[in-house]
């Protein structure tokens, strides 16, 4: 996504904030995601909370700064808020899905893969920000990063592999009682 708003914004005041505002909008959907799967009020409060919290910083990080910079500290805070977020979504799910494996819901491999992507990102970060300078940096950078991505994409594409189960599920649930009680007691 980088390279293509590099491509088209050539002039790097506009680039850098165009990923200040792309970081505040992922966010924001992949927020939106969770929040839709959770059913904590106080975890959507801190959710809708954190949001507005974090354009302000993204925004001041902006405006504070020298030169207009990539947002190294935006994307690692991002990342650390995304991850918890994340972890709160699993601690969640472990509670709420105990008849089916979890293994087999979409959402839940939809999670593992945004949170791989946010880990290795914020490792990313935290390495290109201590070693930007050394040389073969890039080379390693590349190789790094698309190994992520990789690796999120496949755990994307198994999401997308159980979707008829999560959809299957979904329609299970909407089953009366009755029915239910009427099939356990045929069953006997």
């Amino acid at each position: 996504m980088a390279t293509i708003l590099l491509r088209y914004f050539t002039w790097y005041y506009t680039y850098t904030l165009l990923l200040r505002f792309f970081n505040v909008i992922e966010l924001g959907f992949i927020s939106y995601f969770i929040y839709l799967n959770i059913k904590n009020v106080t975890a959507k409060k801190i959710i809708l909370v954190i949001q507005p919290l974090f354009f302000i910083y993204c925004l001041f990080d902006y405006l504070s700064s020298k030169q207009p910079s990539v947002g190294f500290y935006p994307a690692a805070v991002e990342c650390i808020i995304m991850i918890a977020f994340i972890i709160y979504f699993f601690f969640e799910m472990m509670q709420e899905i105990i008849q089916t494996p979890l293994y087999t819901i979409m959402e839940f491999w939809l999670a593992t893969a945004l949170l791989l992507y946010f880990s290795g990102n914020f490792f990313l970060f935290v390495y290109s920000k201590t070693m930007i300078k050394a040389e073969g940096f890039l080379v390693t950078y590349k190789y790094i990063y698309s190994s992520i991505i990789i690796l999120k994409n496949i755990f994307i594409s198994i999401s997308v592999i159980f979707l008829n189960s999560t959809l299957a599920s979904l329609n299970q649930h909407k089953k009366s009682l009755s029915e239910e009680s009427l099939a356990f007691f045929q069953e006997l």
